[in-house]
């Protein structure tokens, strides 16, 4: 059964049953640390932007990564806690405490399957001693800490109280839902084999993602794929990321921010390159949200020394490759320097609605502290080639077509194997969108640990 509660921005959101229960938790606020918790897809984002939104001064919101700090609006656990990861120390109780007074009353922690012993220990001794209670919001099942062990034998853990959300709104499937429980939960009964099996095939849909447990593999079919496609005579364009830092903000601080930006740096696609957006923005030609896929169909450039007129990388002969171009006619310099400050927008045609949407520039300000006195801008294209990518980085993404690289995953070291075939798996609706390279079940991996966290959703 499910009820309609009104959002304070005059939105209205529909809750499950246990979305609603959790929602009356977090509210009552009678807990020190809580844990909200269920499967990819379960709706742990609804929850946390319903409470969010009946009192935001009351709320501070971080995240274990860089990545999913930017994409929630929040800054770092590392940079909130003054956090050394080395050896878990802070840098500075000064500092710290400035934070923790202009923090709010319950700091929400996303992604907090990262949390491991370590974090632990420094998050729970600063809620303490600073009066603040600590939403941690994740999916055991999902991501294990890096170069951490496991938190669930910490005092945070031991003390904290749990909320479970047990429906899945992702997947509509039952078959399909049963196998991804059950895999979730680390077994793979024959049933299961035999479903996944049938999604098995040497031919993947041109325009599936492929999702591989290492980078290196990543880069390697992404760069494959687009120099194949570049050896053809299409336009090649440079999508830039300026970042301009304000406030005490370290130099490495930033460098990392703009290498865990979903933002393009300095990255080369084409006309005719698959492409992934990876951030949530309104464009004057539609909605695209992060992790929708497409083709690049056009570039538009500013010309030089015109007040605004834009060329089209498609539509003229002559310009069709401006690196190109410009080598062998010295006349096309103007169009050089135009490619070198980068282009106006990117037309892409998106695969879930066939659209075509123009993708500009945007700028992100990440706050580096609760005060937001110091903070980075990023202004890039929310775009990266989107042939393949790693199952840590679809992680919380919903992608329209997906084929897994199973014998990657077989093959990763079994201590860092926890999960990569759940959150692989789980990031399509539908059993349809999903095609596997072969089946394996050694590459479902739950760690023991973990077992009791997980639940039989």
């Amino acid at each position: 059964m499910t009820k309609m509660l009104q959002l304070a921005d005059a939105d209205t959101l529909e809750l499950s049953a246990s979305q609603e229960a959790a929602v009356v938790k977090i509210m009552d606020g009678s807990w020190r640390a809580l844990v909200l918790t269920g499967p990819a897809g379960s709706g742990k984002s609804t929850v946390v932007k319903y409470v969010m939104a009946q009192d935001p001064k009351r709320y501070t919101i971080a995240s274990t990564t860089a990545r999913s700090a930017l994409l929630v609006g929040g800054c770092t656990v590392d940079s909130l806690f003054c956090m050394r990861r080395r050896d878990w120390s802070v840098w500075s109780e000064e500092v710290l405490e400035k934070q923790m007074a202009a923090a709010g009353r319950v700091i929400i922690i996303d992604e907090a399957s990262m949390i491991g012993s370590g974090m632990a220990g420094v998050l729970r001794a600063a809620a303490s001693r600073h009066n603040k209670r600590l939403l941690l919001v994740g999916d055991w099942a999902q991501a294990s800490p890096v170069r951490d062990d496991w938190p669930f034998n910490t005092r945070l853990f031991k003390e904290a109280e749990w909320a479970w959300l047990r429906e899945n709104f992702r997947q509509g499937d039952g078959d399909f839902l049963s196998a991804l429980n059950e895999v979730r939960r680390g077994e793979v009964s024959p049933p299961t084999a035999e479903l996944l099996q049938t999604r098995v095939t040497m031919d993947p849909p041109e325009h599936a993602v492929r999702l591989y447990a290492t980078n290196i593999a990543v880069d390697v079919y992404n760069t494959k794929r687009f120099e194949e496609l570049v050896q053809r005579d299409t336009f090649i364009a440079v999508l830039p990321q300026t970042s301009a830092v304000n406030g005490s903000v370290k130099d490495f601080v930033a460098e990392n921010l703009v290498k865990a930006s979903p933002l393009a740096d300095n990255t080369k696609i084409a006309i005719g390159c698959r492409v992934m957006v990876t951030y949530n923005i309104n464009t004057l030609s539609g909605r695209v949200v992060n992790g929708d896929t497409g083709d690049v169909v056009d570039v538009l450039y500013r010309r030089p020394g015109t007040a605004g007129e834009i060329f089209s990388a498609s539509g003229v002969i002559d310009e069709a490759n401006v690196l190109r171009a410009a080598e062998m006619d010295p006349s096309n310099k103007a169009h050089l320097a135009a490619h070198a400050l980068g282009p106006v927008e990117v037309c892409v045609r998106l695969d879930r609605t066939d659209a075509e949407v123009y993708i500009g520039r945007i700028t992100i300000k990440v706050p580096t502290n609760p005060q937001e006195t110091s903070f980075v801008s990023l202004t890039g294209y929310p775009l990266r080639l989107g042939y393949a990518y790693t199952v840590h980085k679809s992680q919380g993404m919903t992608i329209p077509k997906v084929h897994v690289d199973v014998w990657s995953l077989a093959r990763f070291p079994k201590d860092g194997r926890h999960g990569l075939a759940y959150v692989a798996l789980s990031r399509v609706r539908k059993l349809e969108d999903l095609t596997l390279s072969g089946w394996v079940g050694g590459a479902v991996c739950l760690d023991s640990d973990v077992e009791r966290y997980v639940g039989g959703f």
